[in-house]
C-alpha cells in the first residue's frame, strides 16, 4: 500500500474511483457528498491523478504543447474569410459611411445646424445616400453576421416606412431610400429630429446596425488571413469560416 499525503493511500484511490459505476445508496450518497464538502475528494483527485504524472510527466507536457500547436497553426493557416478583402474593404467603408451621417444627424451640439433649412436637405440626403452605399457594398456578401445586420437594418426601415414618409424619405423595391426635397422642408422640423436626431430613433438604430456591419466586415477579415503584416489587407479569397455560425 502505497501513502501520497494526507492519509491518502492507494487503496483509497481506488476505492473512489470503483465506486463511480455502482448504485449507491442515500447513505452512501451523503458520504460522496461530505467528503466533497471537507476536501476529502479533492485529495483524492489529486493524488489519482499525480500516480501517472510521476510516469510520464515531461513527456505528456511536450505532446500536449505540440498538438496544441499544430492544431492552432492548422486552424490560423486554413480559416479564411467567405468575402474577398476588396469586398469587405468596401462594406467597412460604407458601414463607416452611413454611421458618420447618422451621427451627424444625431449631434446635439450641432442640432440648430444641421437641421435649419440650408442644411437639412443636404444632411438627410447624406445618411440616404450613405444608407444605400451599405446596401450596394453588402447585398452579395457571404457572411453571415453581415447579411444578419444588413437585414435587420432594412427591416427597421419598413417598420418605419410610413413615418419615414411623412418626413419625405421614401423606400423603393430595391430597399434603398430616395428623398422628396420639397416633402422634406414643409415637414415639421421636430419630427424629422425625432425620427432621426433623438436617442432610440429610427436614425439611431441605424446607426447602431451601421456599426456592427462595420465591426463584422473588421472581424471577418481579421480573423480569415486576410491582413497583412502591415495591417492592410491582402488579396485573400475566401471558401468558409470556423465560426461564422456562431454570429
Amino acid at each position: 500500500m502505497a501513502f501520497f499525503f494526507g492519509g491518502v493511500t492507494t487503496d483509497s484511490v481506488g476505492t473512489l474511483f470503483s465506486s463511480l459505476g455502482s448504485k449507491n445508496s442515500t447513505t452512501s450518497m451523503l458520504s460522496d457528498y461530505y467528503s466533497i464538502k471537507n476536501g476529502s475528494y479533492k485529495k483524492l483527485l489529486t493524488a489519482y491523478y499525480a500516480m501517472d504524472d510521476d510516469k510520464s510527466d515531461k513527456t505528456a507536457s511536450t505532446d500536449k504543447s505540440d498538438t496544441l500547436s499544430k492544431l492552432l497553426n492548422k486552424n490560423k493557416s486554413t480559416s479564411t474569410a467567405k468575402d474577398s478583402s476588396e469586398v469587405l474593404v468596401g462594406i467597412e467603408e460604407a458601414a463607416n459611411g452611413l454611421k458618420e451621417a447618422a451621427n451627424t444627424l444625431l449631434d446635439k451640439k450641432k442640432t440648430d445646424s444641421v437641421y435649419n433649412t440650408d442644411n437639412l436637405y443636404n444632411n438627410v440626403k447624406a445618411f440616404v445616400d450613405s444608407y444605400n452605399g451599405v446596401i450596394d457594398a453588402a447585398k452579395d456578401t457571404n457572411t453571415n453576421s453581415i447579411s444578419k445586420n444588413l437585414d435587420s437594418m432594412i427591416n427597421q426601415t419598413n417598420v418605419n416606412k410610413k413615418m419615414l414618409a411623412n418626413i419625405g424619405i421614401e423606400i423603393g423595391e430595391d430597399n434603398k431610400l430616395s428623398v422628396n426635397k420639397d416633402k422634406l422642408a414643409s415637414a415639421d422640423v421636430e419630427t424629422v429630429k425625432s425620427m432621426l436626431g433623438s436617442v432610440g430613433s429610427y436614425g439611431y438604430r441605424v446607426s447602431a446596425s451601421a456599426s456592427m456591419i462595420n465591426f463584422n466586415a473588421q472581424y471577418e477579415a481579421s480573423r480569415a488571413n486576410t491582413y497583412t503584416a502591415n495591417g492592410t489587407y491582402s488579396n485573400n479569397y475566401s471558401t468558409g469560416g470556423l465560426y461564422d455560425t456562431l454570429f
